[in-house]
């Protein structure tokens, strides 16, 4: 018992100790913060606040000989530390929408007008939307509460009905941004383009609907150029289709190569009839519930023969109308027999190229119902229009012309085209080649014919030698057309045996 009390009691007294020294402590703060003049702060407030104190002590105690100057620069120091902001002011924009084209005024409804503070090139400013109305005339007036400059970034209309297709200062040029301020107010032409939608199906001459109809819907654009926008879609399974896209009138379309084609509607399927539609065809009606129905078409049945009467077998024949989206094309069988299917009625040209004989078909010939019994003759080609084809470095190329031009879709720059890709064109790194590509460039000049294309090749991979001699690669440009109009960019690697072949073909077409 006494062990335990004497604990108890040596506790209690460590605490009545610890007690008194924190009483002590907080009377001494107490003491502290009371004994300063009224109104001044307390040490723990007056280090906290130890910056400011000092700037305003300056400024308000200084002395009074101190010259005005001195005086000046003492008073503004708090200004400079202060950023006033421009107070707003009222910046006048007006404008007009107009179709694209034909600069006819056009009442879009509301629109959007988005703005950003700060001068044009505006990359990250915080954009501001505003909308607006136009009035019948497609005109429309705005006041925008902004300080200084602002830039407009992007106006269009909310009616899906509309699409912008240009705005910029009236007098000026076409842009993306322009710039209004309350000493310089906007006015801007918004150019607008009209929009389509349109729904329906796909049947056969039964009435079934049809599945995977390829349909394209292009329209030139309005601008001079042969420039297009268009949109593709493909037919459900059960023959549905949804078309959106412009709707530019043939008066709008300035280039008038581009006119006569203007908003045309292609509808495609492997056994049927090509069909062609001009939007402005469409009764307004039936833009939601429009019935497309496809044609098996017509046909022609054929054989090709040479001018002594033999038959040419398995060599592609072709039936071209002035609009490729009809082309159709058959294959001769071992008899030289053919038939083309899913032709359409009107003029056409039945052709044929047979390569390795220098040979070539052509028929003109007007279509209104099936035809059977067809002969196709291939004549030799006239010396000078083709010189035969020239193994190079196993790929078979013939200078172009018009008959292969034709044949393959190719543009005039195509000046060589290959008629025979090779087994083992791989291996040049260059992708794949097909049948009927051209070559248009070696490095960077366009190429004249098969011989200019070899020496230019020679002379590439000399220069890139100097440059890079552990692997020397040469530039090479071809093109294509049919389906798939375009250019791919590669370049040639070459084994020193493609470079003894390449000489040894050089010297033979000199």
């Amino acid at each position: 018992m006494t062990t335990e009390r004497r604990k108890t009691s040596g506790l209690a007294l460590a605490l009545a100790v610890l007690a008194g020294l924190l009483g002590w402590f907080l009377l001494r703060q107490s003491e502290e913060d009371t004994a300063h003049a009224p109104g001044e702060k307390s040490r723990k407030t007056a280090k906290a606040d130890a910056q400011p104190a000092r700037l305003e002590g300056r400024a308000s105690t200084q002395p009074a000989g101190e010259s005005q100057v001195g005086k000046a620069e003492i008073e503004s120091a708090p200004s400079a530390r202060t950023d006033e902001k421009e107070p707003p002011s009222a910046i006048a924009i007006e404008g007009i929408f107009q179709r694209v084209g034909t600069r006819t005024p056009v009442d879009v409804g509301r629109f959007i007008l988005r703005w950003s503070q700060g001068e044009a090139p505006i990359r990250r400013a915080k954009p501001n939307d505003v909308e607006l109305t136009t009035d019948r005339e497609g005109a429309f007036v705005a006041e925008i509460e902004a300080p200084g400059v602002i830039t407009v970034s992007g106006i269009w209309p909310k009616d899906g009905q509309w699409r912008s297709h240009a705005w910029y200062l009236e007098g000026g040029e076409g842009g993306d941004q322009v710039t209004a301020s309350p000493d310089e107010p906007a006015r801007i032409v918004v150019e607008v383009t009209a929009m389509i939608q349109l729904k329906g199906v796909v049947v056969d001459p039964e009435g079934q609907p049809l599945a995977d109809v390829h349909i394209n819907y292009s329209v030139p654009h309005a601008n001079g150029s042969k420039t297009w926008a268009g949109y593709m879609t493909t037919a459900s399974d059960n023959g549905a289709f949804t078309i959106m896209g412009m709707l530019a009138h043939p008066e709008a379309v300035l280039d008038k190569d581009a006119a006569p084609v203007a908003s045309l509607i292609r509808f495609q399927r492997d056994g049927f009839t090509a069909l062609a539609v001009n939007v402005h065809d469409v009764d307004e009606a039936d833009r939601d519930r429009w019935r497309v129905v496809l044609s098996r078409g017509l046909s022609i049945e054929g054989i090709l023969v040479d001018d002594t009467g033999r038959t040419i077998p398995n060599i592609d024949v072709e039936a071209v109308y002035d609009d490729p989206t009809k082309r159709r094309t058959g294959k001769t069988d071992e008899n030289g027999v053919f038939m083309i299917a899913a032709l359409s009625e009107g003029s056409l040209t039945l052709r044929a190229l047979v390569l390795d004989q220098d040979l070539e078909a052509r028929k003109p010939m007007t279509l209104t119902s099936s035809a059977t019994g067809v002969e196709l003759l291939a004549a030799p080609i006239p010396p000078g229009e083709w010189g035969g084809p020239v193994p190079v470095m196993g790929i078979r190329l013939v200078d172009a012309s018009e008959a292969l031009r034709k044949k393959y879709d190719l543009p005039q720059h195509a000046a060589v085209v290959v008629v025979d890709p090779g087994a083992n064109h791989m291996r040049l790194g260059i992708g794949t080649l097909r049948e009927g590509y051209g070559i248009w460039k070696i490095g960077d000049e366009a190429v004249k014919g098969v011989k200019h294309t070899v020496e230019r090749i020679l002379s590439e991979h000399a220069k890139a030698k100097k440059v890079n001699p552990r692997f020397p690669t040469v530039r090479i440009v071809y093109v294509y057309g049919g389906k798939a109009v375009g250019s791919n960019t590669q370049h040639l690697v070459l084994s020193p045996a493609d470079i003894a072949s390449l000489e040894r073909t050089a010297t033979a077409l000199r």
